[in-house]
């Protein structure tokens, strides 16, 4: 339950921090950001679990039900998204989700095949000599998975105000931070990192 709401507050942080930054190049509080998403996000996270744990146990019962219930759930992948795109509730974006995902799916078929491709290409970095082989793939990750999100939100907000549809803007001042904490953040990946390196050990 911890885990869930912690993953739900940096989601909101995340996704609303790369929405303002992608759009305007604003920079704004992400603690504002994960507060303002925070329930609509933990309803995802929620949704997202009970929908994994009955995929696993549909998957162990019976193998094709478990495939069609992944396929089901891909339709709604874009609601974090739309949540945060179209400053929506939970349940507004959940039930627009499939139709915008048909309609969108030309749109978004390059990206995924792209993360799919960066996903394989960066896993060949396991193979390095511990512990790069760990360090170098976790930065990877982080760093072209952002960058795609990023270019994805940028996509789906250009077709949906192609589309006439409505696209928010966050009601936060942007923020500037100062040479101290742009110095911290920056120490902060390498630290990040070998705390990981730890960790698998």
């Amino acid at each position: 339950a911890v885990l869930i709401t912690l993953q739900s507050f940096v989601r909101g942080m995340y996704l609303g921090g790369l929405k303002e930054w992608g759009h305007s190049r604003k920079q704004v509080s992400l603690m504002a950001c994960g507060h303002r998403y925070f329930r609509d996000m933990l309803a995802w996270s929620i949704f997202q679990n009970v929908v994994g744990l009955m995929t696993l146990f549909f998957a162990v019962a019976f193998f094709p039900l478990g495939i069609l219930v992944t396929i089901i759930m891909m339709f709604y992948a874009i609601t974090p998204y739309l949540i945060v795109l179209q400053d929506l509730r939970f349940s507004e974006a959940i039930a627009k989700a499939p139709r915008l995902f048909r309609r969108y799916f030309s749109t978004m078929l390059p990206l995924a095949l792209l993360a799919l491709f960066c996903t394989l290409f960066i896993s060949l970095f396991r193979s390095l000599t511990p512990p790069l082989g760990y360090a170098v793939t976790l930065f990877a990750y982080a760093c072209v998975g952002t960058l795609l999100i990023s270019e994805f939100m940028l996509r789906l907000s250009m077709r949906l105000k192609s589309d006439g549809k409505q696209v928010s803007q966050l009601p936060f001042e942007e923020i500037r931070s100062s040479r101290t904490v742009t110095t911290l953040i920056v120490l902060l990946v390498p630290v990040l990192l070998v705390s990981g390196i730890f960790a698998s050990y």
